[in-house]
């Protein structure tokens, strides 16, 4: 069985002409739904114009069971038709827990633009929470602009990997053994264990017929293998906390961890990344093949302690000046769902 290449799930706000996802809150002809309901759009009505206006189109609850120990992003797609560039017409995305609304990002009418697509990580969910994503248009005078337009929205959980994975060595067995993520097992049955080839590099092969329910496993080299480099991945299942049962998403696992024949083991920086200088006191700098979305520094029980968007790029620095002294474990997500981990040493 090879590593599967998703590790992610994901609600659709698929635009319907019946039982939409999203509800129009005000009776308003200010927010129509196209002919064929590709997209809905905050326009601006035929006669009259509206002044200091605030039009709401926000989702139903949506249930936080399958989002715990994850990554949350909300994704979608937007168009501004522009008539005056005034810069007082706004598009906001909000986000609703605990009966407040939060703003989560906003865009002013600056001059049309062509579809861009925007990808927002959202707070994190507690087990039993329901949450909401909604926008709003808003502005001072609705005929500065013909309409917004929004499409392809969709709400995406990136599953958290194993913590501390660590490798030891006896004889040709090859220990692994690692922490859950977010301290907790609650909505973890099990964890998988890849191995690669020979050569160290993919396909990864799935060594345990059954998800491990423990934190740690065993793997015995092949007899008659005299050289080359096995690479692990160890990835955690989880199922929705409000009906167990199958698998709603297997993180990607990480291959930071490999061992040479005759047997020996090393703590390899992950492929196409560097980070230096390690250790660092004030800065390190991240170089990365693949463009970065996020970074994660977590502490040795598996706690974030720092978070940084780096706007995909490849290069960038990141400061560590604030972080107390110790081993930590930076945590790189790439653009392309690869995530890879190097040990940070803070002096």
């Amino acid at each position: 069985t090879l590593i599967p290449v998703s590790c992610c799930f994901r609600i659709e706000m698929i635009w319907l002409s019946v039982n939409r996802v999203f509800f129009i809150r005000q009776s308003s002809n200010k927010i129509s739904f196209y002919s064929n309901f590709k997209w809905p759009k905050f326009r601006e009505a035929d006669t009259p114009a509206v002044v200091n206006y605030d039009y709401l189109m926000r989702s139903r609850p949506l249930s936080s069971h399958s989002f715990v120990c994850s990554h949350t992003f909300l994704e979608f797609d937007y168009k501004l038709n522009d008539i005056s560039a005034s810069n007082t017409e706004k598009l906001s995305i909000e986000f609703y827990m605990d009966s407040t609304w939060t703003v989560l990002d906003s865009m002013k009418n600056q001059g049309s633009t062509d579809w861009i697509h925007t990808k927002l990580e959202l707070p994190s969910a507690n087990v039993g929470d329901f949450f909401k994503v909604g926008f709003s248009a808003s502005g001072s005078l609705s005929s500065n602009i013909t309409g917004w337009l929004i499409d392809n929205i969709k709400v995406s959980g990136f599953c958290n990997d194993p913590v501390n994975v660590m490798l030891t060595t006896t004889g040709n067995v090859v220990g692994l053994s690692w922490q859950p993520p977010c301290g907790s097992d609650s909505t973890i049955p099990g964890y998988n264990v890849y191995r690669s080839d020979i050569s160290g590099n993919p396909p990864f092969i799935l060594l345990n017929n059954l998800p491990v329910s423990g934190h740690s496993y065993l793997d015995t080299i092949p007899a008659g293998i005299s050289s080359g480099v096995y690479r692990y991945r160890v990835s955690a299942l989880y199922i929705d906390s409000n009906n167990p049962g199958p698998i709603v998403c297997e993180s990607a696992g990480e291959d930071t961890l490999s061992v040479s024949i005759p047997l020996g083991i090393s703590q390899i920086s992950p492929a196409g990344v560097s980070v230096s200088p390690n250790p660092a006191s004030d800065f390190v700098i991240v170089n990365s093949k693949s463009p970065v979305e996020l970074c994660r520094i977590y502490n040795l029980i598996g706690e974030m302690v720092f978070s940084f968007d780096p706007g995909e790029k490849t290069i960038f620095k990141l400061s560590v000046s604030g972080i107390p002294s110790g081993i930590y474990f930076l945590k790189i997500f790439s653009a392309n769902r690869l995530v890879r981990t190097v040990k940070l040493v803070v002096k």
